[in-house]
């Protein structure tokens, strides 16, 4: 199940340390405890509570000076994400709605006050191939060789970062079900593009209890992300969370699309046409394609006829015979309409 939770500040002008997420887990946990019934399902994780991840908050014109975030009398929201039967969901927003604020010690920050809690609807299944973006970052996973050495982080584009996240999924599986999957393909991809727009800047440090004895720091990264493989591990990890720590808020993430991955890279598609623009589900746009034959002035002839746009491409040859006959030619532009045309220089 997934929860949308709305949350105001008790003041008109708010405060919190821009590490919150300790702060955040204590109220999600204040609601979920070991002593309530539906933690006592299988789905209970080691701890003897359901799984469960939350995003990070959302805050409308907010502001940071040094390690604090700044804001205003402004509307916050909070998505938690939990794997847990339906029969459940009325008895858990029962015991969020018990809780009524998120609280801060004294002078850290502004108390939250819960206004609005929603159940929001979530997709009960998903493809072999989904796309997610990031509502938290995901944790760098820990990986331990074996060999007695001490367990590392690992960065993505390391051989062990993918087998890491799936491993992670296998045990939460195989605790939930009882049993490991059949199936343990498992393929983690991010989005390189946007990798590169960030010039490779992907990475977050997040820091718990700042400044005192047992201040614990959590490597991550924040990008969208691709997965494929078995449809039941990648549902698992869109329901309860991708990666580590995800009781502490990480790997929290939102499905944006789930085609098929076989259907996308074997369909076939009409001649002239892009594979469909799956960001916003807009159809196939149209190809412009020439073939070798020119038409009567030397020009290249559309495949499809259509000169609707109004603009033929000049050939080498026929450059070559205005060149000769004196007729300017210096990255000029032919504008030819309907078989008659006049050439005009830039």
């Amino acid at each position: 199940m997934r929860v949308h939770i709305r949350l105001t500040p008790s003041a008109t002008h708010g405060h919190m340390p821009i590490n919150y997420n300790a702060f955040v887990s204590e109220f999600v946990y204040e609601a979920i405890q070991p002593d309530v019934p539906f933690a006592k399902q299988p789905k209970a994780g080691q701890q003897g509570i359901p799984y469960y991840t939350f995003s990070n908050l959302y805050i409308p014109e907010v502001q940071q000076e040094d390690r604090t975030l700044r804001f205003g009398q402004v509307e916050i929201e909070l998505t938690i994400s939990m794997l847990l039967e339906p029969e459940y969901n009325e008895e858990l927003l029962a015991r969020l709605r018990s809780v009524p604020s998120l609280l801060f010690p004294t002078n850290i920050g502004t108390e939250l006050l819960v206004s609005q809690i929603t159940l929001v609807d979530e997709a009960t299944s998903v493809a072999n191939y989904a796309r997610f973006r990031m509502l938290s970052p995901l944790a760098s996973p820990m990986w331990d060789a074996g060999d007695g050495s001490e367990p590392r982080y690992v960065h993505y584009g390391e051989p062990e970062f993918t087998e890491s996240i799936r491993g992670i999924l296998v045990a939460k599986y195989e605790r939930w079900k009882g049993h490991k999957p059949h199936d343990t393909r498992f393929r983690f991809t991010l989005d390189e593009k946007y990798v590169q727009r960030r010039r490779g800047r992907i990475s977050k440090l997040v820091t718990f209890h700042e400044g005192e004895e047992d201040e614990k720091k959590v490597k991550a990264i924040v990008a969208p992300f691709e997965v494929e493989g078995n449809p039941e591990l990648i549902w698992l990890g869109y329901v309860a969370g991708f990666g580590e720590k995800n009781l502490l808020g990480f790997g929290c993430a939102d499905l944006v699309t789930t085609p098929a991955r076989d259907q996308r890279q074997h369909q076939e598609r009409p001649a002239g046409q892009h594979e469909p623009d799956r960001r916003n589900g807009s159809a196939p746009r149209p190809v412009r394609k020439f073939d070798d034959q020119r038409n009567d002035r030397g020009y290249q002839q559309p495949r499809n006829d259509d000169r609707s746009q109004n603009w033929d491409r000049p050939t080498p040859k026929l450059r070559e015979e205005r060149s000769n006959a004196g007729q300017p030619y210096a990255g000029g532009v032919m504008n030819h309409h309907r078989g008659g045309g006049k050439f005009s220089p830039r």
